[in-house]
């Protein structure tokens, strides 16, 4: 069994912030921040942003292929909970939001994207809101009806 351990945050290299570009360029941002990569690095892993014109299963199994490939090519390993586990400081999480944005129909089909950093510390690549303290700034910020869906927490091989 392979036991992860807490990181600290002086022995990480920091989140750099990406902010979107795009409309639906969210996860993007994310991984490029999760990764600390750029975040053309990303799209071209990706072969594009995620486009919300094609059809949904095609673009979502595109995306989650193409995101399982970079995290392994940048010797990252992905921890995936069903479940909003409490995040632990130390260690660094994706974290996917259901936003109920009237002026937005695909907000009722697509997540949103923030990071939490091994601080805690909220990293979210939509511009109006940026960066936070804490999850629960964040929250506090959030004008939008959101639910909390669920958390993937990325981690480094130490090999």
């Amino acid at each position: 069994m392979r036991h992860l351990e807490d990181t600290s945050p002086a022995k990480t290299k920091p989140v750099a912030y990406v902010p979107m570009r795009e409309k639906y360029d969210c996860l993007t941002c994310v991984m490029a921040m999760v990764l600390n990569i750029s975040y053309e690095q990303v799209e071209a892993a990706f072969g594009g942003n995620i486009n919300p014109s094609q059809g949904k299963e095609e673009e979502s199994q595109r995306i989650a292929m193409a995101v399982e490939a970079l995290i392994q090519r940048e010797r990252h390993g992905a921890i995936h909970f069903f479940d909003m586990p409490p995040l632990k400081p130390g260690r660094r999480y994706w974290v996917t939001v259901r936003i109920d944005d009237p002026a937005n129909p695909l907000s009722k089909e697509m997540s949103h994207s923030i990071v939490v950093d091994e601080a805690g510390k909220v990293f979210d690549p939509n511009y109006q809101y940026g960066k936070f303290n804490s999850l629960a700034e964040w929250q506090a910020a959030m004008t939008l009806p959101h639910e909390l869906e669920g958390v993937v927490e990325i981690f480094e091989y130490s090999l």
